[in-house]
């Protein structure tokens, strides 16, 4: 049996290939039996169309440790949950879309019991 053959997600605790049209390139792990987006923004130029790439060189590295500044795909907690719901609801103010906003509904909707992936940058504080 392979490491993949052992987990729920084909993806779960793999390195994987992310590029971007602008040139940029990364390696990023999942530290998870949990999926990650296929796509998402591009820390070069902004854009949205950074994709997971090369789908058949992910490697299944369960004991991998990233190096500090290589962003990994973790499990969604709370209280980020909570820092992207507020920094949404801000925005959408700043831009001038007023009404009642439910903030745990928000919450909720990111968070998905902690099923929802979360991209940081290993070693950061």
């Amino acid at each position: 049996m392979t490491d993949k053959a052992k987990y729920a997600h084909k993806e779960a605790f793999c390195l994987m290939w992310y590029a971007c049209q602008c040139g940029h390139r990364e390696r990023i792990w999942n530290s998870r039996d949990g999926v990650t987006p296929f796509a998402m923004q591009c820390p070069s130029c902004g854009s949205s169309g950074m994709t997971h790439i090369a789908w058949g060189s992910d490697e299944c590295v369960p004991s991998y440790t990233p190096q500090a500044g290589q962003r990994a795909w973790v499990s969604m907690t709370r209280e980020r949950a909570a820092e992207i719901a507020d920094a949404r609801i801000a925005s959408a103010v700043a831009a001038g879309y007023v009404g009642v906003v439910n903030r745990d509904a928000v919450v909720d909707s990111i968070y998905h019991d902690g099923e929802a992936p979360d991209l940081v940058v290993w070693g950061a504080t």
